[in-house]
């Protein structure tokens, strides 16, 4: 699915505030170009989408998103699945133009190369850069709906961030969270919910600017109807921490197209994607409620 618009709107509704990404452009122009996923196998199909993420954000302004992620050393490790079963190796080549930000399946664990990490306050991580100068590299990743629960003999992470809103939110755009769930009690059916009622807004390649007064997401909800993959995201993200439950929004690839001749999963600079990710059961798990995307096979229980 042609997902072009996300490359150029992402550059005007994600900002972030960390130290090596000073603007809109700069966070976004990092996935212009092309990567080549070589893996063992196709990815299997599971209820979640497939994605190749690039950095994750956990503030909403109300105009945009940021991150307070600190930054750290993240030392090369060793590419061995087998000492991490259901594990994925990814065998990158990274044609960009600018490879300073990795994209590979989350969660990594580890790459054979030196990198910078950026942590978020539960321990996730932001994003991996390096300085760009290695075009091939390995990554190996444990999928997020294998993360093991957070052990009850250690403090809890800290997810408070992935549930502010901003101060006096619109009531309004709480309310349809609420009127959407109905009598649904369950984060997962609830989470369902709210994708399903989005993907019924038509998307569109030519909307018109957000204005620059007012909340974002409730103007894309009530006003314009319609939008980009970053509209319908932080929609999600924001009515599910209406509902109490933990979300934030990702940037990065979607799956791309599959050749079986190579093993490799073709990603080019218009699979560019934006999508939420939700606190559910002690793991974060991707949603889809942009319709132009397909959506995997579901069920109602998690």
């Amino acid at each position: 699915t042609d997902v072009r618009a996300c490359m150029s709107r992402l550059t005007s509704t994600i900002s972030t505030r960390d130290a090596r990404f000073k603007d809109n452009a700069a966070a976004m122009a990092l996935l212009t170009g092309e990567l080549r996923m070589r893996l063992a196998t196709p990815l299997a199909p599971t209820p979640w989408p497939h994605y190749w993420r690039a950095r994750v954000f956990n503030f909403y302004t109300g105009r945009d998103w940021t991150t307070n992620a600190r930054v750290g050393a993240f030392a090369p490790g060793a590419i061995e699945p087998a000492a991490l079963p259901g594990s994925i190796v990814q065998d990158i080549e990274d044609l960009r133009s600018d490879r300073t930000i990795i994209a590979a399946l989350p969660d990594v664990i580890s790459i054979n190369l030196n990198a910078n990490r950026e942590q978020l306050p539960d321990g996730s991580l932001a994003a991996l850069t390096t300085d760009g100068s290695v075009s091939h590299y390995q990554v190996l990743s444990r999928p997020q709906e294998q993360a093991a629960p957070p052990a009850l003999n250690q403090p809890p992470p800290d997810i408070s961030s992935y549930l502010v809103l901003p101060k006096n939110y619109p009531q309004r755009v709480i309310d349809l969270a609420h009127a959407i769930v109905g009598t649904r009690t369950s984060p997962y059916t609830q989470a369902l919910a709210l994708e399903t009622y989005l993907r019924t807004l038509p998307y569109s390649y030519s909307v018109q600017p957000i204005p620059t007064a007012g909340d974002a997401v409730e103007q894309f909800l009530f006003t314009m109807r319609q939008g980009y993959c970053t509209y319908y995201a932080s929609a999600m993200a924001i009515m599910a921490r209406s509902l109490g439950i933990p979300a934030r929004l990702s940037i990065g690839y979607a799956t791309g197209e599959y050749d079986p001749a190579t093993g490799s999963y073709l990603v080019r600079q218009a699979d560019a994607h934006a999508w939420p990710e939700l606190y559910i059961d002690g793991r974060w798990l991707p949603f889809e409620p942009t319709p132009v995307i397909a959506l995997p096979a579901r069920n109602s229980g998690a």
